[in-house]
Order: C-alpha cells, then structure tokens, then sequence
C-alpha cells in the first residue's frame, strides 16, 4: 500500500461527487489536500473544512476551469503554491465534455 500521509497532492474536480470523496479519504489519510472546481463560494469552502476535519495535514481550494487549454499550468502553480509543492495530481473533473477519438485529441481540441 502507498503511503500518502504528508503527501502534497491537488484534486482537480475535488470539490463535488467522486472527486470530494477522493479528496476526503486523501485527508483522512494524513495528506495535505488542494482541491480545484470551477467555482467558488460556500460549498467550497465547506470542503475545506471537511478536509481540515477529516485530517488533511493542509487544506485549501483554488478556482480553476480545467476546459481552457491554458488553465493547466497555472492550476499546478497556484495548488504548488497553496501546499508548498506537489507530490500528486488526482483529476477527477467532470463534465461538460466533449468525447472524441484518442487520436483527435490535441491542445487545441
């Protein structure tokens, strides 16, 4: 089993369904948690508490919409920034999507 007590790990999408449950059990476990949603307000900030509640050794929330081919790299900086570094990066951002074919996939996509 891999140890993730003190590990700097960001959820992408942790603040609702899978993700905050992943983001919860991650907490539990001792490690340091950022999670990422494309808004902000109350319910976020109550995961944050639930974070801190459940153990997480850090924890914070940053605004990030990972649709925008840019957003990547300032999500990675600003979570490395909140946690002192990152060890991890857990997505489990959902939809709205657009499936396509492996092989179609791109940047610009």
């Amino acid at each position: 089993m891999t140890q993730v007590e003190g590990a700097r790990i960001v959820v992408v999408g942790g603040v609702r369904r899978l993700g905050r449950e992943l983001a919860l059990d991650l907490a539990a476990h001792g490690a340091a948690v950022c999670v990422t949603s494309r808004a902000t307000g109350a319910e976020t900030e109550a995961v944050v508490r639930e974070l801190a509640a459940a153990g997480a050794a850090n924890a914070a929330a940053i605004q990030a919409d990972v649709r925008v081919p840019d957003a990547g790299a300032a999500l990675i900086a600003a979570a490395g920034a909140a946690l002192g570094g990152l060890d991890a990066v857990v997505y489990a951002a959902s939809g709205p999507f657009a499936p396509m074919p492996p092989q179609e996939i791109s940047e610009a996509a």
